[in-house]
């Protein structure tokens, strides 16, 4: 990979943003779906954000700026902005579908989602066998096909172990890069 060299324009701030604050405000979102089983078959609908509209008051404004990129000074200059007495503010409506198959040992799953990122879809399956669980899937978000595995061991009764890999693209630069996902499970004992 070739090295990556910073250039900057005299006069001009390399880094800057802007930020909007508040600790009060008031609003409303309307969430609604419905989602439906019969035997091994799910299938479900639904919308979140509907009617959404959150009035924020005296919002504060802060700009953040780096003014050099090589000076090796990263302390960011904060500059206080105007404070707004009101600010109104909506997300665009998130609409979700998702469906799954459950058969003996193996479940499939999907859903489709189109909001406020655009649209993506998540599929996956799991192979379930007494002392191991394997899984597997990929999502497809922000132009990006990113793909996951994983393996679960049930070591007793009420104990299990999951290790999970991923790919992201959920950084600034939207590089995919690798993360690992560690969790112990500890289940209820079965009142059979």
């Amino acid at each position: 990979m070739p090295p990556v060299w910073v250039t900057t324009r005299p006069g001009s701030v390399p880094i800057a943003f802007t930020r909007q604050s508040s600790t009060s405000g008031s609003g409303h979102a309307i969430n609604v779906g419905v989602h439906a089983v019969r035997n091994r078959i799910e299938v479900g609908v639904g919308a979140r954000g509907l009617a959404n509209q959150m009035a924020w008051s005296h919002v504060e404004t802060t700009t953040y700026s780096l003014r050099s990129l090589t000076s090796g000074n990263s302390d960011f200059v904060e500059s206080p902005g105007p404070t707004l007495d009101q600010l109104q503010t909506t997300i665009p409506v998130e609409y979700r579908f998702n469906g799954a198959y459950h058969a003996d040992g193996v479940s499939v799953l999907g859903d489709l989602r189109h909001g406020f990122n655009g649209t993506s879809a998540h599929v996956g399956a799991e192979y379930r066998r007494k002392l191991v669980e394997l899984r597997g899937g990929v999502r497809r978000s922000s132009g990006y096909w990113n793909p996951g595995a994983g393996v679960g061991w049930n070591v007793g009764a009420r104990l299990g172990i999951d290790v999970g890999w991923f790919t992201t693209t959920a950084n600034i630069e939207r590089r995919r890069d690798h993360g690992l996902a560690v969790s112990l499970r500890i289940m209820p004992v079965r009142q059979d």
